[in-house]
Formats: structure tokens, C-alpha cells, sequence
């Protein structure tokens, strides 16, 4: 039997003329099988390109269907399973396939787009436990594409070439998958475990090289990306246990620039109203504080008098308290903010020992930056005085919104080897659906 090679004849999409092709037999063999209601994105795809074959020409296949069987057989070393696109039947179809029987020819060419489409999502889309949430909607989710995967393939000269892109990922991914390759063969099974549940989580980043902030939540540190590599980096203090840095994307879309802080209420009932009632209205002044009559933005200042603060102390009553800004206000200089219903942002902070710490875990879930100006020369690609004189909260809108995703990675490739992570949120487990007794296997401490 005739090897793909020969089959094949080395011929590319860019050698037919879109005339030719639009004439090629298996078109009508395809028209009248669609017509069935087969799959209504990959039915869209065909009808788009008036039923032409995407892997076949001339009764011939094409050399991408064997650099896509290819593609398959490897998918294990993304921590997907050959057999969910029919990866062994397919190799035998293309293998025995018969360049006569045109309507033959037209289900295979169904099935190996049905294939390619699928396993192109897959790449993309973690599973439930690894989900990111995508907070902008100018921001690309994953989610079902397969029409726009397949519409990439019919467009490259090459579809060996356009394969070989629809599998590139992001660095931090490819990282890992060839970590993982490597723990496969040396049989490290936890290790290997914890590989392919953070490539899980590291397949919503971007295999595009554009510039975009990566806040690396587990190791807490943040990261400025471009040209496909870090150009930047620097340590950050993410959610406490209790109040975890959600697994998130959006886009940094503007700064404020000298930003008030609005107490939580809980922190005031705490740790203002018990000084206030032992030593007097005085120590809110002195700490930058004034009393307002809500958090909105038409908001009253009041007379700290009005307020019964013992009954604040006690939790009965709520007091809204904004800290002007300044050296101790607690957001310090800037905050960054990508638009999102979770409340959540990166911000300066006067506290800056906090960054000398290995474990840096403590905030409300927003993220602390370490330098607030080098993050803020480097998202408007110049220079900014961000302790210049200036009206309070300063909007200072980017001229192009620069992406952010806050990922939780337990584990990293790196040049040197694994780089592990302390689990600091519990999430590992879920993740690998671990047993009690596996999950304390697990545990980092």
C-alpha cells in the first residue's frame, strides 16, 4: 500500500487556483452530506467556502491530513486523550482511503476537520476546576471556536504550517508540556500529576507575543510580558487564604492616580471605632480619615460626631470611611484597574516591608504591587511621577488597554527544573479530584 507520502505528492493549498478548487467532485459529495444537519458550526464552516474540501484536491489528500494525525497522536503530551477525536479509526480511514469513492473522500475530509476543530478548542479550554474567569468582553475567552480554528486553516497556504500554529501556546504552557514529557519518562507520578493540573490552568493565557501583565498568584509575583517573554518582574502580596485572589483576565484599562480608600466596614468596626471612643474624633484627622455618608460618588462628608461609634464597635451600625490621599493612605500612589464585577485590582501600598517577606498572602484579595511606578512607565511606555501634586483620584486612561491574568500556578517550569509552589488556597487537590490521603502527598509546605 501506497505510504501518506506518496498519497500526498507534496502538494500545498497555495499550488491550486480558488477557481479550480471551488470545482473540485468532493464538494457536491460534501453539499449533499451536510444538507443532513451535521454539526452546525463545522455545516457554517463548509457552506462559507462553497462546500470545498479542506483535506482533500483532485481526489488526492493533502499532506496536512498527515501532519494532523500527527498532531493527534501527540495530544497526550497536552493532557488530552487521542481516542476523543477518533485518533486510531481516523489514521486507518486516511490510511485505507479510497481516492475513487468521492462521497468516501467527503466524510473523511468531514471527519478530519470534525478532528482538527475539536482538538484546537481542547488546547484552549480547561477543565471546570482550572476555569478562568474572563471579565472583558474585548478580551478573547475560550469557549467553543472551532469555526474560527478550521477558517485559520483554510486561509494558510499550508496546512501543516497553520497546524503547527494552532498548536503554539503560551510560553508558560509550552514550558510546562515539555516538563511534562519529561516527568512521563522518568516516572515521577506526583510530580507529573501536579504538571498536567497547572498546564490545565495554563491554557487560558495568550500564545500571542503582545504585551501583557501575568500576576502569578501562588508564587506571588507579578510579571510584565512581551515579545513572548518576561521583560519585568516583581513581588506582590495577593489575597490571605480566607479572602483568595480569584483566578481571573481582564484588561488594565486606565490608572487612578492619588486614589482615596474606602475602609472596609469591618476594618473600621475593628480597628478605628475603639480608638475613636478611647481617645476621641481627633485620630481620624491624623490618619487621613473623614466620615461620609455612603461610598458612591456624590457621597457627603459628615462630623464624626454624628456618628455612635460604640455602636460601631459593636457591629449594630456601619460607618463609611474614606482615607484622603498620601504617604499612609493604604493604596498608595495608584491603583490599575481592569473593569470587573469581583471588586478586584492592583494597587500600591505604603507597606512596602511587605515585599521582604517570603510569604506574601495577607490582602483583602487585590494585589499589591512592590513599584508602582516601574509597573506604570511600563503599561504607558514612558515616564510618569506618580508623587506629583495633583487632584485626588486622577484618571489617567491607557492609550491601548493592556491584558492582566491572575493565575494560580503550583507549579512552573523553568531551565532549572520544577519550580514548586505552596498550595497557599487548597486548590490542588479539587484539581487532581485527590483522595484525603493523596492530597496531604501533595502538600508543599
Amino acid at each position: 500500500m501506497l505510504g501518506l507520502t506518496a498519497l500526498f505528492g507534496g502538494v500545498g493549498l497555495a499550488a491550486f487556483e480558488p477557481t479550480r478548487r471551488s470545482q473540485d467532485p468532493v464538494s457536491y459529495a460534501l453539499r449533499i452530506l451536510l444538507a443532513g444537519g451535521i454539526d452546525p458550526e463545522i455545516a457554517a464552516f463548509y457552506r462559507d467556502r462553497d462546500y470545498r474540501p479542506l483535506w482533500v484536491f483532485d481526489g488526492r489528500l493533502l499532506p496536512g491530513a498527515n501532519a494532523l494525525l500527527k498532531a493527534l497522536s501527540e495530544a497526550v503530551d497536552d493532557n488530552l486523550n487521542p481516542h476523543s477525536y477518533g485518533a486510531t479509526a481516523l489514521s486507518a480511514a486516511v490510511t485505507a482511503a479510497d481516492l475513487g469513492d468521492l462521497m468516501a473522500l467527503a466524510r473523511l475530509d468531514l471527519r478530519l476537520s470534525r478532528a482538527a476543530a475539536t482538538w484546537a478548542n481542547d488546547l484552549r479550554r480547561p477543565n471546570k476546576a482550572a476555569a478562568m474567569l474572563f471579565v472583558d468582553a474585548d478580551l478573547p475567552m475560550p469557549g467553543d471556536h472551532r469555526g474560527a480554528y478550521l477558517s485559520a486553516l483554510s486561509r494558510a497556504p499550508y496546512l501543516e504550517d497553520a497546524l503547527t500554529d494552532l498548536r503554539r501556546m503560551h510560553p508558560v504552557y509550552e514550558a510546562l508540556r515539555a516538563e511534562g514529557l519529561q516527568q512521563r519518562k522518568s516516572q515521577n507520578v506526583t510530580i507529573q500529576r501536579l504538571v498536567y493540573a497547572n498546564l490545565e490552568r495554563a491554557r487560558s493565557l495568550p500564545p500571542a507575543e503582545g504585551r501583557h501583565v501575568i500576576v502569578d498568584v501562588a508564587a506571588q509575583v507579578l510579571e510584565m510580558w512581551e515579545g513572548g517573554a518576561p521583560v519585568d518582574r516583581m513581588p506582590v502580596v495577593v489575597g490571605a487564604p480566607k479572602q483568595p485572589t480569584p483566578t481571573m483576565a481582564g484588561l488594565i484599562r486606565y490608572m487612578v492616580l492619588r486614589p482615596y480608600w474606602h475602609m472596609p466596614h469591618d476594618l473600621a468596626a475593628a480597628r478605628i471605632a475603639p480608638v475613636v471612643i478611647r481617645d476621641g474624633a481627633w485620630v481620624l484627622a491624623r490618619r487621613g480619615l473623614e466620615v461620609l455618608s455612603d461610598f458612591s460618588s456624590e457621597a457627603k462628608v459628615l462630623d464624626p460626631g454624628s456618628i455612635d461609634w460604640a455602636a460601631v464597635g459593636a457591629g449594630r451600625e456601619k460607618v463609611h470611611l474614606r482615607q484622603q490621599p498620601g504617604p499612609r493612605n493604604m493604596m498608595g500612589a495608584a491603583k490599575f484597574i481592569f473593569p470587573n464585577d469581583q471588586g478586584i485590582y492592583l494597587h500600591d501600598t505604603p507597606m512596602k516591608g511587605l515585599f521582604n517577606a517570603n510569604y506574601r498572602a495577607g490582602s483583602a484579595g487585590c494585589v499589591r504591587v512592590a513599584d508602582a511606578a516601574r509597573l506604570a512607565n511600563w503599561l504607558v511606555g514612558g515616564e510618569l511621577d506618580l508623587m506629583a501634586p495633583g487632584d485626588p483620584e486622577t484618571i489617567l486612561s491607557l492609550t491601548k488597554p493592556i491584558p492582566v491574568y491572575l493565575i494560580y500556578l503550583t507549579v512552573r517550569a523553568t531551565p532549572a527544573g520544577v519550580d514548586r509552589r505552596v498550595d497557599i488556597y487548597g486548590r490542588d487537590p479539587l484539581l487532581l479530584g485527590a483522595s484525603d490521603d493523596e492530597a496531604s502527598g501533595l502538600k508543599l509546605t
